[in-house]
């Protein structure tokens, strides 16, 4: 335990830019029974705010120092056991190969259909659900730093583009309209990895902000909208645990979407689930699939072609973070694209404030 102290208090006084110096223990999460990968499950130190995602291949990246070897890393995920890594002996282990590291499914029960299957008792605890934002959620100004890849696979060839971006949010958590949401936002890149060379201010553009406005707690056209989730159909997706506490899964249906209620245009058809722990009324993980045609290269709304329909793909989940919760991952998928973002640390007393957002990296 004093250990633990210790090493929680010197990751409280690291400052954001030296989590990138420390030792990297990387592998890859895979579930036990199927041997299929682990997506977006946290990996965190406990006791501290060190912590990272798995992405959506499974894979993770950590730091670690000497004086952590004596602890534990700790994975979750939504539906899986929770499982206990001892760093020294994963740090062993992935000297000499590919670490991996198995984690078993949780059985999905169903809920009582006589109650949970009525869209009225859903609705309630979706509006639950936001009242207890600021319970659940930073409601003061804060710094994310975290990883952002770009990918555009062809028959041909993959690009790819990987950054370390810092976002600045100047209010916290809270619902807001879609102005609000772009004035309390925003966001620098640090460093960038990419296959191909920019030529153009098009392959320099950034789509950070598709990012941004995935983040359902505080984002607006979505589910958690009261004024608008009358015009969503709700099923009962079964009850899920993670870190032993009891998730509520809602399935969702948007019978005729439109960018008023998912946000995306040209959405032919559009169907989720949303995530909420029964105890705290915390949101921990949604998805979101939708059909969309006439859309742009990436499948969102800033240009319109004609080709044919694209499926787009999204999750985001919700990480624990000093008895409340932060953004873990976002990933997006649409037809030849991928945008995904882990957040690798955060920020709450020293918040660099900034100014813009870049739009193109430099």
């Amino acid at each position: 335990m004093k250990l633990r102290v210790i090493v929680a208090t010197l990751l409280m006084i690291i400052p954001l830019s030296m989590y990138a110096q420390m030792e990297q223990l990387k592998g890859k999460l895979i579930n036990k029974e199927t041997g299929e990968p682990v997506p977006f499950a946290n990996v965190v130190l406990p006791g501290t705010t060190h912590g990272t995602s798995t992405d959506s291949d499974g894979y993770f990246s950590i730091g670690y120092t000497d004086l952590m070897k004596e602890l534990s890393f700790k994975i979750s995920a939504v539906g899986f056991e929770t499982v206990d890594i001892p760093i020294g002996g994963a740090v062993e282990a992935a000297s000499h190969g590919e670490l991996l590291v198995y984690i078993r499914p949780m059985v999905y029960t169903v809920g009582d259909v006589d109650v949970f299957g009525k869209s009225m008792v859903y609705r309630k605890l979706l509006r639950q659900a936001v009242d207890a934002i600021p319970d659940n959620y930073i409601v003061q100004p804060y710094n994310y730093v975290g990883s952002f890849v770009e990918k555009s696979i062809t028959p041909n060839r993959e690009h790819f583009r990987n950054t370390q971006v810092v976002i600045y949010n100047k209010v916290g958590y809270k619902r807001m309209s879609a102005p609000e949401l772009y004035q309390s936002e925003s966001y620098r890149f640090n460093s960038a990895e990419r296959s191909f060379k920019p030529v153009s201010a098009y392959d320099a553009l950034t789509l950070m902000d598709e990012i941004l406005s995935a983040d359902i707690i505080k984002a607006p056209r979505n589910v958690l909208d009261e004024s608008i989730n009358d015009e969503y159909t709700f099923s009962d997706n079964g009850i899920v645990e993670l870190d032993g506490r009891k998730i509520q899964v809602i399935g969702f249906n948007v019978p005729e979407p439109t960018m008023a209620n998912v946000y995306y245009a040209n959405v032919k058809s559009c169907k989720g689930e949303i995530y909420v722990d029964t105890l705290n009324k915390a949101v921990v993980k949604y998805t979101l699939s939708c059909e969309m045609e006439g859309t742009n290269y990436l499948g969102y709304n800033y240009v319109a072609n004609n080709d044919a329909p694209t499926q787009l793909d999204l999750v985001v989940t919700y990480k624990p973070y000093e008895g409340r919760y932060i953004l873990g991952v976002v990933s997006i998928s649409a037809g030849n694209k991928r945008l995904e973002y882990i957040t690798e640390a955060v920020e709450t007393m020293n918040v660099e404030e900034i100014e813009g957002r870049q739009y193109i990296e430099r």
